[in-house]
């Protein structure tokens, strides 16, 4: 799966080095985060080869990730959004759920959360 993530590249922000990480972890390459949304979305591609349409499943991966780095919140608001979707089958919606919680969400560490959050300048409140 290929997806051109070169729009979603936006300025980075410095930030306080006490949250435990290095500078470094600011100043992520495109071709990091292209590497880590690639790690991401692999386990989608078994839903592509089940008959799903490439395009679709590149969105979906593309708003899993945003959801991702959103947090809870976010991801809650997802799937609220995704299960009211007269375009997906819920069956495939909760097929998706279990593959995202359990598949592409261990693919990235905390750590590869933190530094991409960082990067974005995203905020989480907990």
């Amino acid at each position: 799966m290929s997806v051109d993530l070169s729009n979603d590249v936006r300025e980075i922000r410095p930030f306080d080095t006490s949250q435990g990480l290095s500078l470094s972890h600011a100043f992520m390459t495109p071709e990091e985060v292209q590497d880590l949304f690639l790690k991401f979305a692999t386990p989608l591609a078994f839903y592509v080869r089940l008959g799903g349409r490439k395009e679709a499943m590149e969105s979906v991966a593309r708003t899993l990730w945003v959801a991702m780095l959103g947090g809870p919140s976010v991801e809650d608001q997802v799937w609220r959004e995704l299960k009211n979707s007269p375009h997906i089958e819920s069956g495939l919606i909760e097929s998706i759920q279990t593959c995202y919680r359990e598949e592409m969400k261990p693919q990235l560490s905390e750590e590869n959360l933190t530094a991409l959050r960082l990067r974005y300048g995203i905020k989480i409140d907990e």
